[in-house]
């Protein structure tokens, strides 16, 4: 069953006093997602590296155990291309975030473990 926006918002709050959920401005770069993160995820191997220029394009560019991934500058694709790429990785340990759509300036992201997905995304979540 879908439940509405603001009880969604509740799980997010609550999410968010454990420390498993982060907000993502509109414009946040590489660099902030990498920090929001590391705060919810403290041994992940991950560090945001310098933007580079290629081709006219900007990339935002980091690590995440030890391989290199580079994301072109293209609000909002660049914020869920990191959080794509940051899934991919999770799903060794059984782990995944997932968006909430509040249709504000912020991206709501929420860690989860795997097997609540197919619960999430029947109460209005999105997976990325």
């Amino acid at each position: 069953m879908v439940n509405t926006l603001k009880e969604n918002i509740i799980l997010l709050d609550q999410a968010l006093n454990q420390n498993k959920a982060v907000i993502v401005d509109w414009k946040a770069s590489v660099w902030d997602m990498v920090e929001a993160v590391k705060v919810i995820l403290p041994h992940l191997d991950i560090k945001a590296l310098h933007e580079v220029q290629k081709y006219g394009d900007w990339y935002e560019p980091f690590t995440l155990s030890g391989t290199q991934h580079e994301i072109k500058v293209e609000i909002p694709n660049t914020i869920f291309d990191f959080f794509r790429i940051l899934n991919q990785h999770l799903d060794n340990n059984h782990q995944t975030f997932v968006f909430l759509n509040t249709d504000d300036d912020n991206y709501n992201f929420i860690l989860i473990f795997t097997e609540e997905l197919p619960r999430y995304l029947e109460m209005g979540f999105e997976e990325i």
